[in-house]
């Protein structure tokens, strides 16, 4: 299993072999860790220096009920600790059958007006990485009407 780094600042994903010790972390357990390491303790939680941390648990894909959870961690700007929130779904199962280990977007968006500043969706497959801008799309709904009275999905 792979841990995929996504440069939100420069739009580059890196691919890496997850470090032998994380072969029994998954979820929160490895969220955690991955911010310990990595997460400088007085950072700014909305500066460039966080990351945010998605994990699937250690149990997804097995066909148990209630296993295929995924993991959300990052530093929280209201408590300036590290704060987890956990979802259940196919993400982890998708994100898993990726052979992604853990997902970790890191660096900050460029500040409005910079190059690559604005809304960006970012679309992850085998393949890699890409990056669409999305700035006609901020702020709308799951759908929106365009012209032909035609919905167009924002997330497929």
């Amino acid at each position: 299993m792979d841990v995929w780094r996504v440069n939100l600042r420069e739009h580059a994903l890196k691919r890496e072999p997850a470090p032998e010790g994380w072969s029994r972390l998954g979820g929160r357990g490895l969220s955690a860790r991955i911010l310990l390491d990595e997460v400088p303790p007085a950072c700014e939680p909305l500066g460039p220096y966080n990351k945010l941390v998605l994990a699937p648990g250690l149990l997804v894909g097995h066909m148990l009920t209630s296993c295929d959870r995924i993991s959300f961690g990052a530093k929280s700007p209201m408590t300036r600790g590290i704060k987890e929130a956990n979802a259940g779904g196919s993400t982890g199962l998708h994100m898993t059958n990726m052979g992604m280990k853990a997902l970790i977007l890191e660096g900050q968006c460029p500040a409005e007006g910079k190059a690559r500043s604005g809304w960006w969706v970012l679309h992850l497959s085998l393949a890699g990485a890409r990056f669409d801008p999305a700035d006609d799309v901020a702020g709308l709904g799951m759908t929106w009407q365009g012209s032909g009275c035609t919905t167009r999905p924002l997330v497929s």
